[in-house]
């Protein structure tokens, strides 16, 4: 239960409620993805592709990409959720 105050003190003060996190809500904080370009497997650019293109690795390993395949739809750069994949045009 998070901590609250009582009603007499929210209708007379401006205090504010000061509570922390348990153990499992810290744990799930610290799980989140703050956008730093650090892929994180997450496996969206996998399951979108639609030329299969994207190439597993292992865990730790992130991806490859097949550019023989890869038709540069964008698709996998647009579903990154922390933006590490980018699409660069080729130079004829």
């Amino acid at each position: 239960m998070r901590p609250v105050l009582d009603i007499i003190r929210r209708q007379s003060t401006f205090d504010e409620v000061v509570g922390g996190l348990d153990e499992s809500n810290a744990l799930f904080e610290a799980r989140r993805c703050l956008s730093c370009g650090n892929c994180f497997e997450c496996d969206n650019c996998y399951g979108v592709c639609p030329d299969s293109a994207v190439i597993k690795l292992g865990a730790g390993k992130r991806f490859a990409f097949n550019y023989d395949y890869c038709k540069g739809c964008g698709l996998c750069a647009e579903e990154c959720p922390c933006g590490a994949i980018v699409v660069e045009l080729e130079e004829k």
